[in-house]
């Protein structure tokens, strides 16, 4: 614990600039040494995970970071801060109507997921689900670090709905 206090507070005396940067390096450094955990997973032995990668659920007051998993049945979002009563959010593929691109910061990182009526109720979700632009449709808004990892997850979802 005091290795990683002294780190922050030899941080906090560079200047504005190099503080930013350095902050942003530890965190990602923090944030690989965070994986999925298994544990999590619905269908146990009966699911495959597809992929793995960096996400954050974006709502109108906050942004979640945290690990996207998305396996053969179902997309798990799982936060990298615990601060939720369900740790995990996890949607099934069917459940899932549509996925749309869209830009998150004037960056083509956005992707926006349209659940069927009626699957908001039934998710204990750490992220926010919110009423979409299309008919107050339930849909959650998750940003990506690269543009790739936006679209190999949206291939992922709309290949595989069953």
């Amino acid at each position: 614990f005091m290795p990683l206090v002294m780190q922050l507070f030899s941080i906090w005396k560079l200047d504005r600039g190099e503080r930013e940067a350095a902050l942003e390096c530890l965190t990602e450094e923090r944030e690989k040494l965070i994986s999925f955990d298994p544990s999590w997973l619905q269908d146990g032995l009966m699911e495959t995970v597809l992929l793995e990668v960096h996400a954050s659920d974006i709502s109108p007051l906050t942004t979640v970071s945290g690990r996207m998993v998305v396996t053969n049945s179902r997309v798990y979002f799982q936060p990298f801060s615990n601060i939720s009563a369900s740790p995990v959010l996890h949607i099934r593929l069917s459940a899932i109507q549509g996925v749309v691109a869209k830009r998150w910061l004037l960056r083509e990182i956005g992707l926006e997921i349209f659940l069927q009526p009626g699957t908001a109720k039934l998710l204990q979700s750490p992220v926010t689900l919110s009423a979409g632009r299309y008919g107050g449709q339930d849909s959650v808004f998750f940003a990506f670090k690269t543009p790739k990892d936006r679209m190999t997850v949206m291939t992922l979802l709309t290949g595989n709905q069953e």
